[in-house]
């Protein structure tokens, strides 16, 4: 086999998808060495932004245990193939029996090829593509903090090219006034534990999504006496400071009108949509400086659901071309191209067995080069199994 410089044979593989990249570590042991090579993974960082995401799902089974797996939806320029039987799960979630009850995993987040992971003792980073997992230092809080109550984001600081992870939580909380305090922190990756920064969030928060070197949230303000309605939470990744950033006027975020921040073509974007009717808008954020909201896309989705009086949209994501609407009431997505009047319905879940399963979680995710094992010992048995 003839051999390429490096610096050519680099060039070529940090524009590569990111599937086919792994598969290629088994062709020499020469290419193994430089696709892992750190170097590399942040040449294809920087290099491969165009890459189409890829979607995946999260579905919950319920049998004698209770499991959730992680499988990619191919998605062909806009027509979906069902899950079948036979199609191996990324990643496996495992609830465990402890001392204290079943311990569930929960995906919170997602960044640049990592997906951040908890249940009430523990956060777990993984790279799902090259199947590794890290458990992060514990979370060490001087009061008891409610699980339920407790919200992570991941994102990329692009000035030192550190993923950190942010921890918001509740220090106390008087449920008869709904008065309550909030606290942040922060974990960098590499490092030995978290950190309690002082910058705060105005509101409790829900839904991150990172987006342009932040992470943004929707703000629940629920119980607020000024009831303001629809504010964004963003943290600064850089700088680990957070800020409010205003909605589009005129959308209220409430329970009859449920809102979901996406990362549509590099650009915050909000879907903004009402539990009554099929409606769905979406709005870009177009201008960081002056917080320019543009109404780009306006349609219509007859989700199958709202025929038993229950439709609501769960989740939404970009896919190659379009977007991915989860229906709230049925395991159905539906598949919307851009600019169009299109949308299109899939029983996306054909698997078969026993097993109840429901379709928990829809998202879009760019994979990445990077290994786990960087730091310290990749994780094998924490109720993850790959």
């Amino acid at each position: 086999m003839v051999e390429l410089p490096r610096e050519i044979m680099d060039n070529i593989f940090s524009r590569l998808p990111v599937k086919l990249l792994l598969r290629f570590r088994c062709v020499s042991k020469l290419w193994c060495n430089i696709i892992d090579d750190p170097c590399l993974a942040n040449m294809h960082r920087t290099q491969a932004g165009d890459e189409e995401p890829l979607v995946l799902l999260l579905l919950g089974f319920h049998d004698r245990t209770e499991m959730s797996s992680l499988y990619e939806l191919e998605d062909n320029r806009g027509v979906l193939r069902p899950i079948t039987s036979n199609k191996q799960p990324l990643l496996n979630l495992e609830s465990k029996e402890t001392e204290n009850g079943i311990e569930q995993y929960y995906l919170q987040s997602f960044c640049k090829g990592l997906l951040c992971i908890s249940s009430l003792s523990k956060v777990i980073l993984s790279n799902p593509l090259r199947k590794e997992s890290l458990i992060l230092p514990p979370v060490t809080l001087e009061y008891k903090s409610m699980p339920n109550f407790e919200s992570y984001g991941l994102g990329f600081d692009t000035s030192t090219n550190m993923y950190k992870a942010v921890h918001v939580f509740y220090k106390e909380i008087d449920f008869d006034t709904m008065r309550y305090k909030l606290g942040t922190q922060v974990y960098s990756l590499g490092s030995t534990s978290w950190r309690e920064i002082s910058s705060t969030p105005s509101y409790p928060i829900w839904k991150p999504i990172y987006v342009n070197e932040a992470i943004h949230w929707i703000a629940d303000t629920r119980f607020e006496i000024d009831n303001l309605k629809g504010m964004i939470v963003s943290f600064d990744i850089g700088k680990e400071e957070f800020q409010l950033t205003p909605h589009p006027a005129g959308i209220h975020i409430d329970s009859f009108h449920p809102c979901y921040l996406i990362n549509l073509r590099r650009d915050l974007a909000i879907v903004e949509s009402q539990s009554c009717s099929a409606s769905v808008v979406i709005w870009v954020l177009k201008n960081w400086n002056t917080k320019q909201w543009v109404k780009e896309f306006s349609l219509y989705i007859a989700a199958p659901s709202m025929y038993l009086g229950n439709s609501y949209i769960s989740s939404v994501c970009p896919s190659e071309g379009g977007l991915i609407f989860k229906d709230g009431g049925t395991s159905t997505v539906a598949h919307y191209k851009l600019g169009s009047d299109e949308v299109e319905w899939y029983k996306i879940c054909k698997l078969t067995g026993s097993k109840r399963m429901d379709l928990l979680q829809v998202f879009s995710f760019k994979g990445s080069l990077i290994s786990l094992e960087l730091w310290q010992i990749v994780v094998k048995d924490v109720g993850l199994r790959h």
